[in-house]
Order: structure tokens, then sequence, then C-alpha cells
């Protein structure tokens, strides 16, 4: 705790965490472990918000190889509910200028076996950006 009395005139108080822990450290008699202590589960958790604000950002982008092809190009996509992963319009639309997508609630990874109706149907509707 400050104890210059200059500074508490003016107003120069440290307000950082550390310096607020240190100066509740020598009021309760020079906890210097508790302060150690204290200030290391802060900055954990500091770290853990960090991390989980990026890995949500990291959800919502593509990687860098995907989010590099070129904008002026049409996607036409067709998504099937069960396959490997899930690309939402969204997404798809980083990728280049979506001008089709489909999600069908049936069919995976192989759609021509497994949903042979929906993709032919998408295939014939596609082929209408062509003519």
């Amino acid at each position: 705790m400050p104890s210059d009395q200059s500074n508490k005139n003016t107003g120069n108080w440290r307000t950082t965490r550390e310096n607020v822990i240190e100066t509740i450290g020598e009021l309760t008699g020079g906890a210097s472990s508790w302060t150690k202590e204290n200030n290391e589960h802060l900055q954990k958790k500091e770290r853990e918000a960090q991390d989980a604000k990026k890995q949500k950002e990291s959800r919502q982008q593509l990687p860098a190889p995907l989010s590099a092809l070129p904008s002026a190009a049409r996607v036409l996509f067709s998504a099937f509910k069960y396959n490997l992963g899930f690309w939402p319009p969204a997404l798809v639309a980083q990728t280049g200028n979506l001008v089709f997508y489909r999600n069908h609630e049936s069919g995976g990874h192989f759609p021509g076996p497994d949903n042979p109706v929906a993709l032919l149907g998408d295939l014939r509707e596609i082929r209408s950006y062509w003519e």
C-alpha cells in the first residue's frame, strides 16, 4: 500500500491486479503465499478465457488454405445429414460465391447409394447454372 502521502493526495494509486493483490498481502501480514496462489489462479483463469475465445473464433472461420479460394467462383453445395462433417451455409459461403445450398435429411458420405433421388435432383438443378 502506498505510504507516500503525496500519492494519496494526487490519486496516483496503483490499480493493476498484481498491485492490489500485493497490497492485500501487506494488509494481511505479508501473506505472500496467498498472494502468489491467487495471482496464479487469476492468470490461469485469464488464459482459459482467452483460449476459449480463440477456439470460438477458430470455429467461425475456415483454415487458411480454404479461405484463400477464389471468391468469384460459383459454389454449389449439397449437404447430407450423415456425412462425416457438417458445413453450414455461412461457412461454405466463405469459400466462394455460394449460389446453391441444400441440406438433405438423409444420406451420408456416399450420397449416390444412400439417397440417389436427392443427389440426382440436385445434379439436375445444378445443371441449370451452366445453361
